[in-house]
């Protein structure tokens, strides 16, 4: 209740650092697949420009399978999420790389779905999952330039030393996102695909992304103790 919104708070300036990161790529993701059609190829595959083409998008299956869809979404944004933190330990630029990667394919996806005018779809479909989904990530890339901060900029210690204190703030910071994509996979899974109107879906995401933004701000910070102190 207390110790993860703090650390994160701590975590602002390389959390900001991912999310800025990552809506560059995606206007650039938009701008490129909107000048250069080909360009969405790269992540628009042929089933799912098929189903573009008579107006569908690719999620409608979500609903019929959702509790199994749950289970598979929790788990592949899990393990996204670690990848974008655990490769902070390539002094940042497979974070870096991460975020660029994922920002490009939003980006050109989105512009594939304009261009087919399923833009709104698409982004009914997001707006409810992706209220804590894309926020998750970012703190796991933040978690993650922490320690890549303290690879490139050692303080006082070596190395090994500054990167063992950063890794165990990181792993603080990362887990704590684990639940915010369980959440967010249940909503992807049972409520985005839905034929809930727009306005209810944008109204859940509204209520999930202030509630965990409050918490974040909100919460007090830990008193230290002795105890808590790091050893080296």
């Amino acid at each position: 209740m207390r110790t993860w919104p703090a650390a994160v708070r701590s975590a602002a300036r390389p959390i900001l650092l991912a999310t800025g990161i990552f809506w560059f790529a995606a206007v650039v993701g938009l701008l490129a697949a909107a000048a250069q059609p080909q360009f969405d190829s790269f992540f628009v595959n042929p089933a799912m420009r098929e189903g573009m083409s008579k107006g569908h998008l690719w999620t409608e299956h979500l609903t019929s399978a959702a509790p199994q869809a749950s289970s598979a979404i929790a788990t592949n944004n899990i393990s996204v999420t670690l990848l974008v933190w655990a490769l902070g330990i390539t002094f940042g630029v497979g974070t870096v790389w991460q975020l660029i990667l994922n920002g490009l394919m939003l980006g050109a996806i989105f512009s594939a779905c304009m261009r087919m005018g399923l833009f709104a779809a698409l982004g009914e479909f997001v707006i409810g999952h992706g209220c804590l989904e894309l926020p998750a990530i970012w703190i796991a890339a933040g978690a993650g330039f922490i320690m890549a901060e303290a690879l490139i900029f050692p303080g006082r210690y070596s190395r090994s030393v500054e990167l063992r204190l950063a890794a165990r703030r990181s792993v603080q910071i990362v887990v704590g996102t684990i639940p915010m994509l369980l959440v967010a996979a249940t909503v992807e899974a049972f409520v985005s695909p839905s034929d809930l109107p727009g306005w209810t879906k944008a109204s859940l995401a509204a209520v999930l992304g202030l509630a965990y933004l409050a918490y974040i701000l909100a919460a007090p910070t830990p008193q230290p103790h002795l105890s808590d102190q790091p050893s080296l």
